[in-house]
């Protein structure tokens, strides 16, 4: 009975992966302190963030998007288990996004920063749990 339990839980979780995909680096408050709204420039920013993943401009302002993304799946193959005789994969997976806002006058000058999005970081879920 303990070998057939021992032999299934290794098909089973022979199949099995967890992955973990970032994109970008998070902006957290220790990177934004510098920022002093009506006083710090563009240039400020780019220095210290680096080029943001969005730019929105319009005639009286500009706006720059840091976006951070944490994306983490867990995933059974049976195909790879059975040798492909069964092409099934369940997967499961969760992301945590977090966007960060910056303002500018036509200037150039940070009026107003803030997160628009700071979503909690992404946990594995295993299927089906």
């Amino acid at each position: 009975m303990r070998v057939a339990i021992a032999l299934s839980a290794l098909v089973i979780f022979g199949g099995c992966s967890f992955t973990t995909t970032v994109m970008n680096d998070p902006i957290t408050q220790d990177r934004i302190g510098f920022i002093i709204p009506y006083h710090t420039t563009r240039i400020d920013i780019l220095d210290e963030l680096g080029a943001p993943q969005e730019i929105t401009a319009t005639t009286t302002r500009d706006v720059y998007r840091y976006r951070y993304q944490v994306q983490k799946t867990f995933r059974i193959s049976l195909g790879s288990l059975t040798r492909g005789f069964v092409p099934v994969t369940f997967s499961r997976g969760n992301t945590g996004l977090s966007v960060f806002e910056v303002q500018f006058d036509a200037a150039g000058v940070v009026q107003e920063y803030a997160f628009k999005l700071r979503a909690d970081e992404a946990r594995f879920n295993p299927w089906p749990f």
